[in-house]
């Protein structure tokens, strides 16, 4: 299992802590698990950190204003921080934190811009629906392509044991036309299948294994993104940009993406 993280969760948690953090832990420790931290989203959660400290501060100040106005004789203290020394303390601890979890870190100096080029003028996700804004979350992405091209798993995965040839509730998202006679659009669907997976080891009863009790009937939901050319109709890029895994049996998860 390989767990990629982006901005969104560090800063819910910006030192990965809590007990979510506490349950992911758990795989890490067994190795069943590798903890993926782009390096973009490291360098973006580092630069948000006085933002988001200097906003709470302020709301401590403002807080305690109202606090003063019912309670006049409190003595209540306004923090003092250095947003310079707290931010260099928050970095320090950041990467204790990945070092701890044994977290990978991928960089994004050696990664083809073509791609990402390319992606931003056909308009595909995650850029928006003019190619500007998303090119972050392009870099995530294309890392956990390469990451997925070649890393190997060192455990029994889930396995696809049926999957039905009709798809189903299709879903037509956002429609462009691209320069050269294209259209670009995207289509969401389902389809029916079965998974099944062996079980890896025993563990601890306590904790979650991983067994084969889990198998059986599942929904794989497919977004995907299409170009065709407008005068023939003929499909000319097919990609799919997610596939999320709704269950329909007993799952140790929610919905996994």
């Amino acid at each position: 299992m390989i767990i990629v993280i982006d901005t969104t969760e560090t800063f819910q948690h910006p030192l990965l802590t809590g007990p979510d953090w506490s349950y992911i832990q758990t795989f890490l420790n067994r190795d069943t698990a590798t903890l993926v931290v782009p390096e973009i989203v490291i360098l973006e959660t580092i630069s948000h950190f006085p933002v988001k400290l200097s906003d709470a501060l302020s709301e401590t100040n403002r807080a305690i204003g109202k606090l003063k106005k019912l309670v006049p004789d409190a003595q209540i203290a306004t923090p003092k921080l250095d947003l310079t020394d707290a931010t260099s303390q928050f970095k320090d601890a950041f990467h204790a934190r990945l070092k701890e979890l044994r977290a990978q870190t991928p960089g994004y100096e050696e990664m083809a811009i073509t791609r990402i080029v390319q992606r931003s003028l056909q308009r595909r996700k995650p850029f928006d629906a003019r190619g500007q804004r998303g090119l972050r979350d392009a870099i995530i992405w294309e890392g956990v392509l390469e990451l997925g091209r070649t890393t190997q798993s060192h455990f029994e995965m889930p396995r696809l044991a049926n999957l039905n040839a009709s798809a189903e509730d299709f879903e037509v998202g956002e429609v462009y036309r691209i320069d050269g006679g294209e259209i670009g659009f995207s289509i969401e669907f389902t389809v029916k299948g079965v998974i099944e997976c062996d079980e890896i080891e025993d563990y601890d009863p306590r904790e979650r294994p991983w067994t084969t009790e889990f198998a059986g009937g599942v929904t794989f939901k497919i977004q995907t993104s299409q170009v065709l050319e407008e005068a023939t109709g003929q499909v000319n890029e097919f990609t799919i940009e997610r596939v999320k895994i709704i269950p329909g049996f007993q799952w140790p998860y929610d919905d996994i993406d």
